[in-house]
């Protein structure tokens, strides 16, 4: 009788080890994407405002669909904050496959102040300037745990234009 349960015991906690491992790879799994700056473009340009898009490419590598959301980034060009760019809904992302989240970004040449003259010049001139974006955004790793993940992208016009 003893020697049933011990054998019990130890086949419990085989896989109860084995089913905390499988949780730890998928985990990990639901976790393997990648982010880039896809796009960053000029929509629209008057004397009171300057429209730009903004495409990030998300690319999830793992064998289960996630979700992201809750965007939240400053946008950087050669260091003179434009704006944020601001999403609530969560996006689901299918496994092994690549998707493209489009924001626009209004910005206000009175908010940028001195700033609007250096933008204005930058655009016309410098056809290679650095785009920057800083923030976070939050990914559901498992069915309602959501994991926040600060992001910091870094890319000039010429690599999204050659690649």
């Amino acid at each position: 009788m003893v020697k049933a349960n011990f054998f019990q015991a130890i086949a419990a906690g085989v896989l109860l080890y084995r089913a905390f491992k499988y949780i730890g790879a998928q985990k990990r799994s639901i976790e393997g994407y990648e982010v880039s700056v896809e796009k960053f473009g000029l929509n629209r340009i008057d004397l009171n405002e300057i429209d730009f898009n903004v495409v990030l490419e998300f690319t999830n590598k793992s064998g289960a669909a996630v979700k992201v959301g809750n965007f939240d980034f400053d946008v950087l060009v050669n260091g003179i904050r434009l704006g944020r760019i601001k999403g609530n809904e969560f996006i689901k992302l299918n496994r092994y496959a690549t998707s493209f989240i489009p924001f626009n970004l209004r910005v206000f040449l009175k908010d940028l102040g001195t700033n609007s003259a250096k933008l204005f010049d930058l655009l016309q001139e410098k056809p290679n300037f650095n785009i920057k974006l800083v923030g976070q955004f939050q990914v559901e790793t498992l069915p309602g745990v959501y994991k926040t993940v600060p992001g910091n992208y870094d890319s000039t016009i010429s690599n999204l234009i050659f690649g």
